[in-house]
């Protein structure tokens, strides 16, 4: 599974949301989906003398071959004040799916019940490819938890043979609490042959993909296995991590294997090779030489994708060299393959800078500062767009489409002053402005 497809977060509002996939019928899958709402970024509210936390969670999921809505649904969320015991702690939940073998797209939106504006939004794609009964042995998907205990009691929302699953949507972990557990489940051992012996390997990778823990088992056969355990990471230091569960047989050949990747936010152990690469990489990069001028420069055409908070750092910065490394970090933390000596987004970003420059600019305008080229650098080419531009009754104005955000948005621009500057008249986009009077402001006065 790959997180992060799209993502779209109000400032100050937690929800998160993962999923696994286990095994249901011969032409089916059980989607596991996991989510919580950080209690502290709810808005409190009373109904009938209770104090309660209100949300909606709302779950889409498209069919990507027959292009048709599988599901498309809310549900209310409530909590009672008294049922929580620590402010600071996560509502956690979890929903079940029996998924149809298939292409899907799922999208998961937390929203607070009493304010809309506070949402976030996942966009996943999922595969979903049932068991055949005369399949060999497989594995499911590899769920992260938080806790993982025996348990009788059948009532619980995360009880599962015979565990009771405490899920971890974010899947990350932190020095606070260093225990990862997991838990996954083992289809077809019945069918193995009793006289071989099965291994099965447990291993951690690093962001550099180097083997930092390694143990391993005897499996015994049985009609059906679940696997449970748990790692201490405490000893790690911050990064991305890969665990990986891999079926050996007894002449040493891999039968089927399972990964998860998972994040460890560690500031108390040092890194001392990615410490040794970040220096490096920093003192042989452009930024490494950038003058005073050219750090602005950079700064202003990577500010609409920068957070408030990096815009707030960058602001609050009085030294040269201070700038150059905090525009270093700025893609350094952004490279999603550090293996490489290049930082792909930061090409890849350059190129739409370029574009935006070229295609976007108007009279004292550079493209980065208009609308248009906002846009472009934040979310890319369009996937279409509608031009009317010979209408005589109105103002010439675009529409871009973008299929993949938030089940699809539309951004509308529209040249008021008639100097090829088109403004962002409206947009259907989570955060940006809604204007329903927008086609009276194009109108052509006579």
């Amino acid at each position: 599974m790959v997180l992060l497809a799209n993502l779209s977060v109000a400032q100050n509002f937690e929800f998160n949301f993962s999923y696994s996939k286990f095994h249901y019928d011969s032409s089916s899958i059980f989607l596991e989906t996991y989510y919580s709402f950080g209690q502290s970024t709810l808005t409190l509210i009373e109904e009938d003398g209770i104090k309660k936390y209100k949300a909606i969670l709302h779950l889409k999921i498209k069919d990507v071959a027959k292009n048709t809505v599988f599901l498309d649904k809310d549900w209310l969320i409530e909590y009672p004040v008294a049922d929580v015991q620590n402010g600071e702690q996560d509502i956690l939940g979890t929903l079940g799916i029996v998924l149809p073998e298939g292409q899907y797209t799922l999208e998961a939106t937390g929203t607070d019940f009493q304010n809309k504006d506070l949402t976030t939004n996942y966009s996943f794609k999922v595969k979903s490819k049932t068991l055949e009964l005369n399949q060999a042995i497989v594995f499911s998907d590899i769920q992260f938890a938080s806790d993982i205990s025996k348990s009788q009691n059948t009532e619980s929302l995360f009880y599962k043979n015979t565990f009771e699953v405490i899920p971890n949507p974010l899947n990350v972990f932190s020095e606070k609490k260093p225990v990862l557990f997991y838990y996954m489940e083992i289809y077809n051992f019945a069918k193995a042959n009793d006289s071989n012996n099965y291994k099965l390997e447990k291993k951690l990778f690093n962001s550099r993909n180097e083997l930092v823990k390694n143990e391993n088992k005897t499996l015994k056969i049985n009609s059906s296995t679940v696997e449970v355990g748990r790692i201490n990471l405490s000893t790690l230091p911050s990064g991305k991590y890969t665990y990986s569960l891999s079926l050996v047989s007894a002449e040493n050949k891999e039968i089927t294997k399972s990964e998860k990747k998972f994040f460890f936010v560690n500031p108390s152990v040092v890194d001392s090779a990615q410490v040794l690469v970040y220096n490096t990489s920093f003192l042989t990069s452009e930024f490494g030489i950038m003058e005073e001028q050219e750090v602005s420069d950079h700064f202003a055409e990577i500010r609409h994708i920068a957070t408030n908070e990096e815009r707030s750092q960058f602001k609050n910065i009085d030294s040269l060299n201070a700038k150059r490394k905090f525009l270093f970090g700025f893609w350094f933390k952004r490279d999603s393959n550090p293996d490489t000596q290049i930082i792909e987004e930061l090409e890849e970003y350059k190129k739409r800078v370029k574009y935006v420059n070229k295609n976007f600019k108007t009279l004292g305008k550079k493209g980065i500062d208009t609308d248009r080229g906002r846009v472009y650098l934040q979310f890319g080419k369009p996937d279409q767009i509608e031009r009317f531009t010979s209408e005589s009754e109105i103002k010439p104005y675009v529409i871009w489409y973008y299929h993949g955000i938030e089940g699809g948005v539309t951004f509308t621009f529209a040249d008021i002053t008639g100097y090829g500057n088109f403004e962002l008249m409206t947009s259907n986009k989570r955060g940006e402005v809604i204007d329903e009077n927008w086609e009276n402001r194009i109108k052509i006065a006579h």
